[in-house]
């Protein structure tokens, strides 16, 4: 049986950004701080940016709570104020400017926990939500609201209006005059219409991703050992939606939205109806984005460990990378149990490690280095020590071990004079264990303050 790990980086939110280009076709440039920044997929945006699209541009945004935000051409877009964190829901706060152009909104996780702290600043009027995905169109003479779904109400003059979904809303800046109707909005369906081209390249990704997810479904219920597949970050649908829109026809100007990822992976979990508590978003993100990379890029990998694969996921030999893997032929539960229940049993296992730091400004770089590991099988205990070559990086790592493989009960250590914690999972590989493989994440933090400088994120091999 092998464990594949496989952790996306690329979409990370990092320090300082609150939301990241997840789509972009076209031109476009970020106001910050009195200079003009390049808009390409990949690129943070912060709190205080301002967005110009122009002409035949589309863009996709992510925010930190999953908002997603697509805008189209001519437009211009602000972060007025944005925070963040799920631990402190009455902070929350997200208030965004839009002064020209169209976009359509689908609200994240502010909009769940506390929706009255979403709010959009429309000329002298404030769009407030009570629902999940609607559409504005701005112009210099009327603001426009086409609701998709939920509801939205439109604040102008400390009068409010409510918009239900499936109502569109006009209202003209000079006279004050507003019409609601059924319907949606000419602009935005133009806007999000797709192509018979379009269409059919999404209908046959979805035949072949239903194909695959029938063959994996069918192996989990003949025998669930086969696959095991280990939960990822939460963002990985980001890069799912970018290599789906990058297997577009390059002539095609459209964006493959969340909608229509939403789409396919609602017609093929219904493969898993009867495989109860199984996380299966998680399997499904996971196999998905396995067989999408491996037709689109190249794995850069270290061999040398016996049993077990680590490195990177490129889309060449010399670009950077977009991925750590790893993969652990994994040794049977029951060596590792009989190895615990003996009086005495230990072992020691070097090797190295991939990684990728990432410092405080979100810039990030490959790093390798050295990993060490005493195990006590019958204390059922572990130690050792981590080394990340770039930032020199040193962890003494403490945990415990059961007959699954082992994780981490405390790291600590120092990186430029500050404090380092994090965490490690490990599995035994190979017919006897011995060898191991899995993943590491670091944290630096200031003293003082806990304020996070700095992190990396890595995938591990070492044999006896």
């Amino acid at each position: 049986m092998r464990i594949i790990f496989l952790l996306v980086f690329l979409v990370n939110f990092i320090f300082g950004s609150v939301a990241i280009v997840s789509a972009f076709k076209g031109e476009a440039n970020v106001i910050r701080g009195g200079k003009n920044l390049d808009v390409k997929i990949g690129f943070k945006l912060e709190e205080g940016d301002v967005l110009l699209s122009k002409d035949k541009t589309k863009i996709q945004l992510i925010f930190n709570d999953k908002t997603i935000i697509t805008i189209g051409k001519n437009s211009k877009f602000s972060i007025n104020e944005y925070i963040y964190d799920e631990t402190k829901p009455k902070e929350v706060n997200a208030k965004f400017g839009f002064a020209k152009g169209m976009f359509r909104t689908i609200t994240g996780k502010i909009g769940k926990i506390n929706p009255n702290r979403f709010k959009i600043k429309a000329h002298s009027a404030t769009i407030g939500i009570r629902g999940t995905k609607f559409d504005v169109v701005v112009n210099d003479f009327q603001t426009k609201i086409g609701v998709i779904k939920g509801g939205v109400y439109f604040l102008q003059n400390n009068q409010i209006t409510d918009i239900l979904s499936g109502e569109m809303m006009i209202y003209t800046i000079d006279t004050g005059n507003m019409e609601i109707k059924d319907g949606i909005l000419i602009e935005t369906q133009e806007f999000y219409d797709k192509n018979d081209k379009v269409k059919e390249r999404i209908n046959s990704v979805k035949k072949v991703f239903n194909s695959k997810i029938k063959i994996l479904k069918d192996k989990i219920l003949k025998d669930r050992v086969n696959i095991t597949i280990d939960p990822i970050v939460d963002n990985l649908k980001i890069e799912v939606v970018k290599l789906f829109q990058n297997s577009l026809d390059d002539t095609t100007d459209n964006i493959l939205d969340d909608e229509n990822y939403n789409s396919i992976r609602d017609e093929i979990v219904d493969y898993y109806n009867d495989l109860p508590n199984d996380d299966l978003s998680t399997i499904l993100e996971q196999f998905i984005l396995t067989e999408v990379v491996s037709q689109n890029y190249v794995k850069d990998i270290n061999d040398e460990i016996p049993d077990v694969e680590y490195g990177y996921w490129k889309e060449s030999v010399e670009s950077d990378p977009i991925a750590l893997y790893a993969s652990v032929d994994l040794t049977p539960s029951s060596i590792i149990d009989g190895y615990i229940n003996q009086t005495s049993n230990k072992a020691s296992y070097s090797g190295g490690i991939s990684a990728i730091v990432t410092d405080l400004s979100g810039a990030t770089t490959s790093s390798d280095g050295s990993v060490t590991l005493n195990i006590d099988f019958s204390n059922q205990t572990l130690d050792g020590r981590l080394k990340v070559t770039n930032g020199n990086w040193q962890a003494t790592i403490r945990g415990a071990v059961n007959k699954d493989g082992f994780s981490s009960l405390n790291i600590s250590g120092s990186s430029g004079g500050s404090n380092i914690s994090g965490n490690m999972e490990g599995k035994f590989a190979g017919s006897n264990g011995d060898s191991v493989g899995g993943t590491f994440s670091l944290t630096k933090l200031i003293d003082l303050t806990h304020t996070t400088v700095g992190s990396v994120t890595g995938v591990f091999g070492a044999k006896k």
